[in-house]
């Protein structure tokens, strides 16, 4: 029988790519609670770890439910394709589309108003 090899260089690219995230996921341990989960890194190209710490709330159950929703929370936003490392860089570049729009024709408003832009110009924006 042979023996496993070790996947190709191509297909061990291809699953980096597709592999961008690992879900958050409680650890409660004796000393201290943390959430953790792994996120793709820009500057070095690979996973790294992100940690939460989570003993601030006293209360055990309330705790634990406060960590589900967090985890719960942080694993949608996970697989919208959120990421910390971009967040940190740019922290408007997860915007939804919508909200970026009516920021952008806020700001076109605001410029007619004070003057800097000709209601024509507005008009051609809207």
């Amino acid at each position: 029988m042979p023996s496993p090899q070790k996947p190709g260089k191509a297909k061990q690219l291809a699953i980096k790519e597709v592999v961008r995230y690992i879900p958050a996921e409680l650890h409660e341990c004796k000393s201290r609670w943390y959430i953790s989960f792994y996120v793709w890194c820009p500057q070095t190209d690979q996973l790294e770890r992100q940690i939460i710490k989570w003993n601030r709330i006293t209360n055990l159950k309330e705790r634990r439910r406060a960590a589900l929703a967090t985890i719960h929370e942080l694993n949608q936003k996970l697989a919208q394709g959120w990421n910390p490392y971009i967040e940190q860089e740019a922290p408007k570049a997860f915007t939804p589309l919508k909200v970026a729009a009516d920021q952008f024709l806020a700001q076109i408003r605001r410029q007619t108003e004070d003057g800097d832009m000709r209601p024509d110009t507005e008009r051609t924006y809207l």
